[in-house]
């Protein structure tokens, strides 16, 4: 495996993100970020209630997980390419069938986005409603989600009106900012979108000897390298369980995000669990002219 280093996320308070103006230290921890020389991710600290939200959501992705198959393909969903409700083995990573980890896919603002049947049927991956388990199926699922996903929205809306700011501050032809909040580029796609896309993933026990104990293990084996085609990422820190699914510590130090770096180098982070980081995707990239940078 490529030589990894170990580095820290630019990291913003949530009271930080409060005002409507952005502050030059705002400005310049936004560039440090999502700038050309930047990894294209921070993370935000002190979100009210985030800590709390994330520990009584994420036992869900366990208890979903291990709930009998017959069960979980109930909520599978073919129309919408598994781009609702359960999706595992459907999804290919490098080039195979990805059996290690399972996805729950929903909106979590809009349980029916649209009304028309039409567009439905016809951008099924996008429109269509929700599809949650019953409750005998896996009580309190629906509402750890919803919670958790929700909490990610309003964290972003707020940082998304500050990287907006940035742009402007950086692009004369930029319409957005304070002074043209009805162009507000980023902020409206949060605001104003209909089709939000989370997603819970689980990733199942990794069988004895499938993973071996030195570096050789390639790290972009549990997600494969990509950019995020969205605009603005959300990402709630993992938990990990036992057998019993009793929460433990990361049983793998080499576990966490990581990063290319645009000199080549190989980068990995690590977000503390109370934290959500905001990765900036490849749409955030071509709407800013190339201001804001998504990474690999």
């Amino acid at each position: 495996m490529a030589s990894v280093e170990q580095e820290s996320v630019v990291v913003l308070d949530y009271n930080e993100l409060l005002p409507e103006t952005t502050s030059p230290e705002l400005m310049e921890k936004i560039e440090k970020a999502y700038g050309y020389s930047g990894y294209g991710i921070l993370a935000v600290k002190n979100a009210p209630h985030f800590k709390q939200i994330r520990e009584e959501c994420l036992p869900f992705c366990y208890k979903f997980g291990n709930l009998p198959d017959e069960i979980k393909k109930k909520y599978e969903h073919e129309k919408s390419f598994f781009s609702f409700g359960w999706s595992h083995g459907k999804e290919k990573l490098e080039g195979k069938p990805d059996t290690a980890k399972g996805s729950y896919y929903y909106n979590p603002v809009h349980d029916k986005p649209v009304d028309d049947a039409s567009i439905i049927d016809k951008y099924a991956p996008f429109a269509h409603p929700n599809i949650w388990p019953k409750p005998e199926d896996c009580p309190g699922f629906e509402q750890g989600m919803k919670a958790t996903a929700r909490k990610l929205v309003e964290v972003g809306s707020l940082l998304s009106r500050h990287v907006d700011n940035y742009v402007a501050a950086k692009l004369a032809s930029f319409k957005g900012g304070d002074d043209k909040q009805e162009y507000r580029l980023l902020h409206n796609v949060i605001e104003k979108n209909r089709c939000h896309k989370a997603r819970m993933l689980y990733y199942f026990p990794v069988p004895e000897g499938t993973v071996t104990s030195d570096n050789t293990t390639d790290v972009s084996g549990w997600c494969g390298w990509h950019n995020d085609h969205g605009s603005l990422t959300g990402l709630c820190p993992a938990m990990f369980f036992d057998k019993e699914g009793n929460p433990i510590p990361c049983p793998d130090p080499r576990a966490g995000l990581y990063i290319k770096a645009r000199d080549g180098r190989t980068i990995r982070v690590s977000v503390p669990s109370d934290y959500i980081a905001f990765q900036i995707g490849e749409t955030a990239q071509i709407h800013s002219g190339g201001i804001l940078q998504a990474t690999p």
